[in-house]
């Protein structure tokens, strides 16, 4: 097999707390050999997960991060990276904004 899985769909995150994230996925339809997932985290590969989600956790504050998550089959092929941007504000949450793949935590 040398087709590599779809881009992944229906990314979302969630700021768990003040350093503190979780970034949720769906496997595109008809993709049923997905394997595992590589998440990338500003250019490097960060984690490999075997389920659909990822926690990140001890991140500074009023900090940018760059996430990228590909799907990986049984064959090794890695799909296109769906990207994410995070950006973490203050020390205490009051909203989450998602805008089109970005997140932005307003300051009390």
């Amino acid at each position: 097999d040398t087709i590599p899985p779809k881009a992944l769909v229906g990314v979302n995150n969630t700021v768990l707390t003040k350093d503190t994230i979780r970034i949720d996925w769906d496997k595109a339809e008809g993709d049923t050999d997905v394997h595992t997932y590589n998440i990338y985290r500003n250019g490097e590969l960060h984690k490999t997960r075997d389920f659909d989600y990822m926690i990140d956790v001890e991140l500074p504050h009023s900090t940018s991060y760059e996430y990228q998550i590909a799907a990986v089959d049984d064959s090794g092929n890695e799909g296109p990276k769906t990207a994410l941007t995070i950006t973490t504000y203050g020390e205490k949450w009051k909203e989450v904004l998602v805008t089109e793949g970005s997140v932005n935590a307003e300051v009390i």
